[in-house]
């Protein structure tokens, strides 16, 4: 696992040895960014069920304002703290462990909206779907912002959840990549 391009191109990132973690595999972060072209520049970014930190490091090194970092797992913040401090990007980040859920409750209550928010979390717990339902309901997401999820093949999400439209979806292998864009109120 690597940063593919910007400022740390290049540097390698660090993951567990056990299976604990699943990281976006480098072919489908590529085609994710590739994607997302430049929406990334200054974009303030969210990095759900962060696990390595893998997403949010990409979108720093491609020029993101900043990074929030949420995961459960101390195992998993603690890499995301290993791999902020290899990168050199720990000033552009804010690193919470705690429950996804709690953690976008809190976002909400601080006021912040994201331009980008990446979500990962564990396959087999319809985690996917209510990420999407809490994002959009709880208003975290900037007009025109967008929410990329990454799920199980097996696990179909809706079209449209509130104000969140799907506008992509890539498969590879088991992973899907499916693409959210906040709709602009009339």
């Amino acid at each position: 696992m690597r940063v593919i391009s910007g400022q740390a191109k290049g540097r390698r990132l660090k993951a567990p040895a056990d299976d604990s973690i699943r990281p976006t595999a480098d072919q489908a972060k590529e085609s994710l960014f590739n994607i997302i072209g430049q929406r990334v520049q200054g974009a303030l970014v969210l990095d759900l069920f962060a696990g390595t930190g893998n997403l949010g490091i990409e979108a720093l090194s491609r020029g993101a304002r900043r990074a929030f970092f949420v995961d459960v797992a101390k195992k998993a913040v603690a890499t995301i703290r290993e791999n902020l401090s290899l990168v050199q990007f720990a000033d552009r980040s804010i690193i919470w462990q705690a429950d996804a859920f709690s953690a976008l409750s809190r976002l909400r209550r601080m006021g912040r909206r994201f331009d980008l928010v990446f979500s990962d979390p564990p396959y087999g717990h319809q985690l996917a779907k209510r990420s999407l339902r809490v994002l959009a309901g709880e208003q975290l997401v900037q007009k025109n912002g967008l929410v990329i999820v990454e799920h199980h093949r097996n696990d179909h999400l809706p079209r449209q959840v509130v104000t969140l439209l799907m506008m992509d979806e890539r498969r590879f292998g088991d992973s899907v990549l499916t693409f959210y864009r906040q709709k602009v109120e009339p």
